[in-house]
This record gives C-alpha cells, structure tokens and sequence, in this order.
C-alpha cells in the first residue's frame, strides 16, 4: 500500500486546494470521455443526490458538480482512506459494508452510480434499483447484463460513452 499513498496524497491535494486531479483518469476508474458525458448528464437532467456503490475519482467528480454523494463501499480499508480525504464535506457520507450485506437506507436518490470493484454486483443492482428513482449508471458489462433483462428499467444507448450504460425507470 506504501506505493499508492503519492496518489492518495494528489487526491487529497486536489480536494483541498481544487487543484484539477488527473490522478487515476482511465487506469481502472472513469475515463475522461465518459466523464464529459456524465457531466453533461448531470446538469441535464438535473441530478443532485447520487447513491454511489465504491467510492473514488467519481466522488470527487460528483462533488465538484454539486451533488450530494452517499457512498457505500465494500473495502473497509478503502472507505477509512476516502473518509479521512473527504472529512469536512458535508455533502459526501461514506459507509463501509460486508460484501452481500448492503445496509438498507432511508431516502431515495436521483441517479444510483454502480462503479467499484468486480465481484458478484447483482445484489449492488438489485439496490440500486430499490433505492435510485430514476436513473442507474453501470460502469460495466456484467452490472449492465442484469439490468437489460429488467422489465422496469430500459437502456439509454449514448455512442458516446466509452464504457458504461445509463438505465431510466420506466415511469407509467
């Protein structure tokens, strides 16, 4: 872990002093491409509480455009690091979970973003269809194939997107 913390040290930075972090851009997270879009997205369409499934660049990101973040992260370790960089913003809250023990949570969001590590994700889909009430971003393949079978959510296809899909509710 001791090779990681220059990163966690610029990621800290940035939050501090709005330096623009160009840490972990396309290494295994978000790509700037995507990014862009998903910005576009969010003003669009007015998004402004995101339930966010692994925590990171996106949360930054999601800050930086004004949304309030609540964060559900499945690596003990990694949520302790994100709650030390975030500490003091009031916007972003960040709680840990043992995988296939997702905490029930007390309020809806407009956009659940499915980002993270690459484990078994239908439990994380099946909540953040429980919990988001309009839009779902999955940053994968397999998190998008348990979606696309779902009578209740239908695929936005944007060609510009490099990875990841948008999913809307289907509102009658």
């Amino acid at each position: 872990m001791m090779q990681f913390n220059w990163i966690f040290e610029e990621f800290k930075k940035s939050l501090i002093t709005g330096y623009n972090s160009k840490i972990l851009w396309g290494s295994r997270s978000i790509y700037r491409k995507d990014w862009i879009f998903i910005k576009k997205f969010i003003n669009q369409y007015g998004i402004k509480k995101v339930i966010e499934y692994g925590s990171g660049l996106s949360t930054e990101l999601f800050y930086l455009e004004g949304c309030e973040i609540y964060c559900l992260e499945d690596f003990k370790w990694w949520a302790d690091h994100n709650r030390k960089v975030f500490k003091g913003i009031k916007q972003i809250r960040i709680e840990d979970y043992k995988i296939g023990e997702i905490p029930e949570v007390q309020e809806r969001f407009d956009l659940a973003f499915v980002d993270g590590p690459q484990h078994e994700r239908t439990q994380t889909i099946n909540h953040a269809m429980q919990y988001s009430d309009k839009f779902i971003y999955c940053h994968d393949r397999r998190q998008q194939d348990i979606l696309d079978g779902n009578k209740d959510w239908n695929r936005f296809d944007f060609s510009e997107l490099y990875r990841g899909h948008f999913f809307i509710k289907d509102v009658l």
